[in-house]
């Protein structure tokens, strides 16, 4: 935990939590003493809104219940927030541990947005948010990983883009293009045509119809394609697109392969209304990610053989 810790000091000086090592037990009495405290602002909310409705000062009692509810949404995201930085420094950072030992991990630091952008799978919109920052290596295969959430918002609506996560891996040969396959029911991807380097984007051509159902392709260089043991990868991508309720994207560029997972949750993240200890969750999170990576792994292994 040595490096790690250095890390954070070194890296989350402008975060407004230190670190701090708390053990599952602390961290419990945290997560109930939060509990208690929400509990103790709407319930006295509550008593002093009907004491109003009473005596028929129903304008005085409908403020009272709105303000209750605004201060104990904001009462709520301050308690979570530092539930949540001491939960995944010490928690989530040792199950972590368990499987990455070279683990570099920061849980406010956001993934690049620029590499997000030149995959050219999803429209960036106007909001990013990105969280808990990997930078690793599984089976000596570097790999980068972050929570992310992209959205259009405006005055009258906010549209959610994406929201899930990202995982980035090398390859061991280099692309001259890019290379895009995704889920057929996710609505997220530019099927759009793009241009880049006056390239169009051409539909690969899926001729099992068991994968047609269920992935789009698109290349931007037929000499790319042809490196592709395709059949293979999409055999494998279809039982990890399983494992993900099938809304998986990836994009081949240069020497990487991403993987983009439509989740619609942040992975990673404490439940307050769950006990500390519980973290059947995590595991599952943790073991999804490295289905994740053995995928990228065995794409790696297959352009090794096509070599």
């Amino acid at each position: 935990m040595e490096k790690y810790k250095q890390f954070n000091k070194e890296k989350l000086r402008n975060s407004q939590y230190k670190y701090e090592e708390k053990s599952n037990e602390e961290l419990e009495l945290l997560r109930r003493k939060d509990i208690i405290i929400l509990f103790a602002i709407i319930i006295g909310g509550l008593i002093i809104s009907i004491f109003f409705l009473i005596f028929r000062l129903y304008i005085f009692s409908f403020a009272i219940a709105i303000g209750t509810m605004l201060i104990s949404r904001i009462v709520y995201q301050i308690l979570y927030d530092k539930l949540k930085w001491h939960y995944k420094n010490n928690v989530v950072s040792k199950l972590l541990l368990k499987y990455f030992p070279n683990l570099t991990y920061n849980p406010i630091c956001s993934m690049d947005l620029d590499k997000i952008s030149d995959c050219q799978l999803i429209r960036l919109g106007n909001h990013y948010l990105s969280t808990d920052f990997i930078k690793t290596e599984y089976k000596k295969m570097q790999f980068e990983f972050a929570n992310l959430e992209l959205k259009d918002t405006s005055k009258n609506s906010t549209i959610t883009i994406f929201k899930g996560q990202w995982i980035i891996t090398q390859l061991p040969i280099k692309f001259e293009a890019i290379i895009q396959m995704f889920s057929t029911n996710l609505k997220s991807p530019m099927v759009k045509k793009k241009y880049d380097n006056g390239k169009n984007f051409t539909s690969i051509d899926i001729k099992e119809e068991e994968y047609r159902k269920l992935f789009n392709g698109y290349f931007q260089q037929a000499s790319d394609l042809e490196k592709l043991p395709l059949l293979e990868i999409l055999e494998k991508l279809k039982l990890l697109a399983n494992k993900c309720e099938n809304k998986i994207m990836l994009c081949i560029i240069n020497d990487k392969l991403n993987i983009g997972i439509d989740s619609s949750k942040f992975w990673f993240n404490p439940d307050l209304f769950n006990k500390i200890d519980n973290i059947a969750t995590r595991q599952n999170e943790i073991e999804l990610l490295i289905s994740i990576l053995e995928f990228s792994y065995a794409v790696n292994e297959l352009l090794k053989n096509e070599r």
